[in-house]
């Protein structure tokens, strides 16, 4: 439940850029405009960054309010606390794979989610397992 709740947060934090940045990095490659394209990148990528972590700092401080008179779970406030720590990071990463789709990097981009994705959720899983 806390992990859905998570990936609805980080499509409403991103508010759109992820489209736009694939669109305008390839349109500046397109045109060799690198400096452009850089600046896209960098540039909304901060901006989301900004956008979610006061989203991220929000949420941390209702995530009791939201966990129990939302979904009636008293169980839920610390997930949705570990979790939405992760909220900047994950929002900005998504704004890494979309510069990487608009740069025509398909593999890196299919060996980021496909391969490299699960492995570090498996490698953090392992470790929260160990801490108990």
């Amino acid at each position: 439940m806390a992990s859905k709740i998570l990936e609805f947060i980080v499509v409403v934090s991103s508010v759109g850029f992820a489209p736009a940045i694939m669109r305008f990095v390839s349109f500046y490659l397109g045109n060799r405009d690198y400096a452009r394209a850089k600046g896209t990148i960098l540039y909304s990528a901060g901006i989301m960054f900004l956008i979610s972590f006061f989203l991220a700092v929000a949420l941390f401080l209702l995530s009791d309010v939201i966990a129990v008179k939302l979904f009636d779970r008293t169980d839920l406030p610390p997930l949705l606390k570990i979790l939405i720590l992760a909220l900047p990071f994950t929002v900005t990463g998504s704004a890494f794979l979309s510069a990487i789709i608009g740069l025509k990097l398909i593999k890196q981009h299919v060996a980021i989610t496909n391969i490299m994705g699960p492995l570090f959720y498996l490698a953090i899983l392992s470790f929260a397992f160990l801490l108990g």
